[in-house]
């Protein structure tokens, strides 16, 4: 699934606009990834150029979700883009877009 974090991160005082894209994996899926790292980890380093990046490497809490990689859409214009936000965000999930692209890359590893 993808997760999109906005609260706390359009409006912060810490950083400057943006929403944070999650691919999340849970439950009997997350467990066939965590007995494939390197292949998962490989297949994320290789959209790197696109702005995705690794997000927990290990689960260190054995929780029953993972967040396995995640992307950072930045605002130029939060004023302008503001009423855009969904529009914009389908722009990064459309079936071309490269998080998805690498999403059904990881789940053919468990098919």
């Amino acid at each position: 699934m993808l997760t999109i974090f906005f609260r706390d991160r359009i409006f912060s005082t810490k950083y400057a606009p943006h929403i944070h894209m999650v691919f999340e994996v849970q439950g009997n899926t997350k467990a066939k990834l965590d007995a494939m790292e390197e292949q998962v980890a490989d297949i994320i380093s290789k959209y790197s150029k696109d702005g995705i990046v690794i997000g927990n490497r290990r689960d260190e809490k054995r929780n029953k979700w993972r967040h396995l990689a995640s992307q950072t859409i930045h605002f130029k214009n939060i004023q302008e883009e503001m009423p855009k936000l969904g529009e914009i965000a389908g722009e990064y999930i459309n079936a071309s877009s490269p998080i998805i692209r690498m999403g059904k890359e990881i789940m053919n590893l468990v098919k």
